[in-house]
């Protein structure tokens, strides 16, 4: 079964179509201050962490902490966003996470910081982030026509992960010069420059059919995405591609130190490869991307994907763990970008915020993920510990792959059943002269 789009879906006026349309280039404006925040802080964070405990255990600790607030806040955000104005929500969001930046630098500069308080600041930071992530997501959908849904969805990755190529190289030459605790207010700056885009937004009207109870809608959703086969396939890859794919973030710190040799300017460059690679696929997506079977698009990402994350993995070559990185980054975002517009376009408008909230949830087990994959590298190495998660990821990915596939022959074998049974009338003998 293919996603679809109506010959009318093709947007007019090329790859920024959806930036015209000023609500939506508000909201993408907003976005590119949250994702200077973030690109910059992961690359702070972890570098901070393994500079001041050099351990792989630490990284991973950090990184779970990330995963949390994910884990219990995502759905409930999916059923706040589609309940209330979701630019409100964001707004709230983001400034969470922005101030929780914002005390981490100071308690760094003024020397009071203690690993716990990392971990408690993470854990607050990404409490922000994972009321944003799937709230963003939806709201695209509620900004722009849907024959834009798939350049705006692109564009949007673009502001995530142009700052991406740019913070952690901000973020190294920072670290490097002025120290992780300046580069931290840098971090913090970027959420709250974010929200002045947010303040200007106005939300269009949209439907609202939740029911009072919370569980009962989150119930709701999770019963829509299990049995809507197309739904609970492009979620369960997204599971598969976040648990055992995307853990090598909270690694590139070990390896960029001991597996290639490179100091925190390195460490930048190696984050920004991916982050390059992010960009030019969702340049291309938002250029060409509208395919009609989007399902083969979203799985060739995910081959690519983890394809280049097995060979990055077992690279010792800091030239070609740039390329490779390239790839894996254009690999992910473009994977993510398919999948969120299936969703999108597979789901009623009143269930997309919940429908975006196990995507998201999905995605955020990386930093579940991230944890025993330090673990195991603390035990056989960062290049083993990754090697072996990104290959049991790509088995994973093909055996749904395969089960999706021989769903999609048994429905069309279904459908043509009928045909196939001759009528009783068409048996009988017909008079001939």
């Amino acid at each position: 079964m293919s996603t679809r789009t109506p010959p009318t879906a093709t947007p007019a006026g090329g790859t920024f179509s959806a930036l015209r349309q000023r609500q939506f280039a508000l909201l993408w404006l907003s976005s590119v201050g949250q994702s200077i925040g973030l690109g910059m802080q992961q690359i702070t964070l972890g570098h901070f962490v393994y500079d001041r405990t050099h351990s792989e255990v630490w990284v991973g600790a950090v990184a779970f902490m990330n995963f949390t607030p994910f884990f219990f806040f995502s759905p409930v955000a999916g059923v706040i966003g589609d309940r209330t104005d979701r630019r409100n929500l964001l707004f709230i969001a983001q400034a969470l996470s922005g101030l929780a930046v914002l005390i981490l630098a100071i308690l760094i500069t003024t020397g009071l910081i203690a690993m716990w308080q990392v971990l408690l600041i993470a854990l607050v930071a990404a409490t922000g982030q994972a009321l944003t992530v799937p709230t963003r997501l939806a709201y695209v959908s509620d900004l722009v026509e849907p024959r834009y849904l798939m350049n705006a969805v692109s564009l949007s990755s673009l502001a995530q992960n142009g700052m991406r190529i740019i913070g952690p190289v901000l973020a190294g030459l920072l670290i490097a010069t002025v120290g992780s605790g300046s580069t931290m207010y840098v971090n913090a700056a970027g959420y709250l420059i974010g929200l002045v885009p947010l303040a200007l937004l106005q939300s269009r009207p949209r439907p609202v059919a939740v029911r009072p109870a919370i569980l009962g809608n989150i119930a709701e959703g999770v019963h829509y995405a299990v049995k809507t086969p197309l739904v609970f396939f492009v979620i369960m890859m997204g599971n598969v591609f976040s648990l055992f794919g995307m853990p090598y973030i909270s690694m590139l710190p070990v390896f960029a130190e001991d597996v290639l040799g490179q100091g925190a300017a390195g460490l930048g460059v190696l984050s920004s490869a991916s982050g390059a690679g992010a960009v030019v696929g969702g340049i291309l997506l938002a250029r060409w991307g509208d395919a009609r079977d989007k399902r083969r698009l979203f799985q060739g990402c995910f081959i690519l994907f983890f394809g280049a994350l097995v060979l990055f993995s077992l690279s010792s070559s800091y030239a070609l763990s740039l390329l490779l990185l390239f790839a894996v980054g254009m690999g992910s975002m473009s994977h993510i970008n398919a999948g969120t517009v299936i969703l999108q376009l597979s789901t009623p408008r009143e269930l997309q915020g919940r429908t975006m909230s196990l995507w998201t949830w999905g995605i955020s087990l990386s930093f579940l993920g991230a944890l025993p994959v330090g673990v195991l590298a603390e035990v056989l190495g960062a290049p083993a510990a990754m090697a072996g998660s990104a290959t049991i990821g790509l088995l994973g990915g093909a055996a749904l792959m395969l089960w999706y596939t021989a769903h999609v022959r048994r429905a069309a074998a279904d459908r043509e059943q009928p045909a196939r049974v001759p009528d009783a009338a068409s048996t009988e003998r017909r008079p001939t002269g």
